[in-house]
């Protein structure tokens, strides 16, 4: 039997009340094989799906041992999500290769429930410029069931006069499948003076629900990562029966609502071996992360600090 290697990396929901599923990541077989991706529930009834194939290059270069599809990645849509959890209370994922299975992925009911309601507002910007002592933003933004209000707000969460333009986005309208929802894109556009030197927030407010883009106009976007999804439950050890729930919820609220976005963050990450660099570095830069990153090649034997203060996280 061959071995079935994967990584999932992302979720998303879309469309109205969020009712499609997509669950993205790369997987292939050592043996070259096709790889077939599948959707059960607890009891076993094969949930329809559709599955796109997407080119992969960094996942080949990263395993030169074994015959890497071009086509590696995968993106997975499960539509009508909701009368899916109305019968269903555990969604299980499976890539075969006629020969071999592999459980890819397990999600509940609650893990979804809680992952859509995280996901209620989805955003983007896209380009900050500063023309004639003016910020222009231009982005996009949608809410589960209604279009957000944008506003400016300072580090100290006072407003800032702006003029917001919304804009009709194809593209989006197209991959999120939201014909139906009116102009999704928009232009922000402010007094540069006023926000001279500090931190601010776009804020999207779409009824009971609300999100930030932190941004610098110096730097750019300074949240990158919750863009990503900062609130998905990807840690293997948040399944620990030893460890209560409780404890990694109360320690991602208190991480989340300890962020600090004004500091000046740097990381500095290493490794002995290059295609582990290369990987890294590929993903930090498909994250928005790159700019904070510096990736060298060493041992960890010849370590030696960067600056005076830090925190070191080794493995395992």
């Amino acid at each position: 039997m061959s071995k079935i290697l994967y990584s999932v990396e992302r979720e998303r929901f879309f469309h109205k009340d969020n009712e499609i599923y997509w669950l993205s990541g790369w997987c292939f077989s050592e043996s070259g094989e096709p790889v077939s991706i599948s959707v059960w529930d607890e009891r076993g009834r094969n949930l329809p799906v559709s599955l796109r194939r997407i080119r992969r290059t960094d996942v080949s270069e990263y395993f030169p041992q074994y015959q890497v599809p071009a086509k590696a990645g995968f993106e997975v849509e499960l539509a009508g999500l909701n009368d899916v959890l109305r019968t269903s209370r555990r969604l299980l994922f499976k890539a075969s290769d006629g020969s071999s299975e592999q459980l890819i992925c397990r999600r509940s009911k609650r893990d979804l429930q809680a992952a859509r309601r995280k996901c209620a507002i989805a955003s983007c910007i896209d380009e900050l410029k500063k023309p004639g002592g003016l910020v222009k933003l231009t982005g996009w933004a949608y809410g589960s069931d209604a279009s957000c209000d944008i506003e400016l707000l300072k580090e100290d969460g006072s407003s800032v006069p702006c003029q917001v333009r919304r804009i009709r986005r194809k593209d989006i309208e197209q991959l999120y499948r939201m014909e139906d929802r009116g102009d999704l894109g928009f232009t922000l556009t402010a007094d540069a003076s006023l926000l001279k030197g500090q931190v601010f927030r776009v804020r999207y407010t779409c009824a009971k629900d609300r999100r930030d883009d932190i941004l610098d106009p110096e730097r750019g976007l300074l949240n990158p990562m919750e863009s990503m999804g900062i609130t998905y439950s990807w840690t293997s050890a948040e399944k620990w029966r030893q460890t209560p729930r409780r404890i990694w919820l109360n320690e991602r609220d208190s991480a989340i609502a300890d962020e600090r976005v004004s500091d000046e963050f740097r990381c500095f990450a290493s490794d002995i071996d290059r295609r582990s660099l290369d990987l890294a570095s590929g993903n930090a830069r498909r994250a928005g992360m790159d700019r904070f990153i510096t990736f060298s090649q060493a041992d960890i034997r010849d370590f030696k600090p960067q600056t005076e203060k830090g925190t070191l996280i080794v493995n395992p």
